[in-house]
């Protein structure tokens, strides 16, 4: 074995006991919860306030196909996940800077 294939062997080593100490100082400090956000589904009422428009005028957005909602029965109901998504769409729909 030669001194440089030796050194290279002591190095190795080292660095392999380093690691093995400061990988779990690592790790922790690397991992992170990522926050799970919850869907919310929301009614008519609660979205033509939320949007600022009448129940009429939410009632003719979804017959027009113009607002993501679901039918339960009887019922509309939206996502406001769905919703938060649409809103960008529409921003980028009406907003083109110069």
């Amino acid at each position: 074995m030669t001194k440089s294939s030796a050194l290279i062997e002591v190095l190795d080593t080292i660095v392999e006991r380093v690691a093995t100490q400061i990988q779990p100082e690592i790790v922790k400090r690397l991992s992170f919860e990522l926050p799970v956000t919850r869907d919310k589904i929301l009614d008519v009422q609660e979205v033509a306030e939320q949007l600022g428009v009448s129940v009429k005028t939410l009632y003719d957005m979804c017959k027009k196909k113009k607002i993501p909602h679901r039918r339960v029965g009887t019922r509309i109901l939206f996502s406001s996940s769905a919703l938060d998504a649409w809103g960008r769409e529409q921003d980028k729909k009406n907003y083109q800077p110069n």
